[in-house]
């Protein structure tokens, strides 16, 4: 690298499928698929912040070692799937009936000090199962005390 200020700058070299393209790469072209993310969230005990997101983490990393998500497992090619897209996760709150109907779904559920997440394979961004559809995405803001 030269320190001469009058020296050409070479052009930087564009990265095959970088996500700061600004051009659609292999990953944007390709179906798109969604991790879904389920926090039980009751309104009398809601989970701290941080043990919720570090619940919903650890969720994540136990749905990528699963042995349904490797190999030919019934869940390995939706995780290829989601994987060869745009990441996506998707955290919608449950509580009472409806977390009882997601627990239901297909997913594990990973128990915090106090929270509890429920991640499922990926699906389709617009094949949502229906009892996972009608959650809320509002309202998964929490605090820690």
């Amino acid at each position: 690298m030269s320190n001469d200020p009058t020296a050409p700058v070479p052009a930087p070299v564009p990265v095959p499928d970088s996500p700061f393209r600004s051009e659609p790469g292999d990953r944007d072209l390709a179906p798109q698929f969604v991790l879904p993310l389920v926090v039980r969230i009751e309104r009398a005990a809601p989970p701290a912040r941080t043990d919720a997101l570090e619940t919903a983490a650890r969720a994540v990393l136990v749905m990528l070692g699963d042995a349904r998500s490797t190999g030919d497992g019934e869940w390995a090619q939706a995780m290829r799937d989601w994987q060869d897209a745009r990441i996506r996760k998707v955290v919608r709150r449950a509580r009472g009936a409806e977390w009882r109907r997601a627990e239901a779904l297909p997913g594990i559920t990973v128990t915090g000090k106090g929270a509890e997440v429920r991640v499922f394979p990926p699906v389709p961004l617009d094949g949502w199962p229906k009892d996972l559809a009608r959650l809320q995405v509002s309202g998964t803001d929490l605090d820690d005390p």
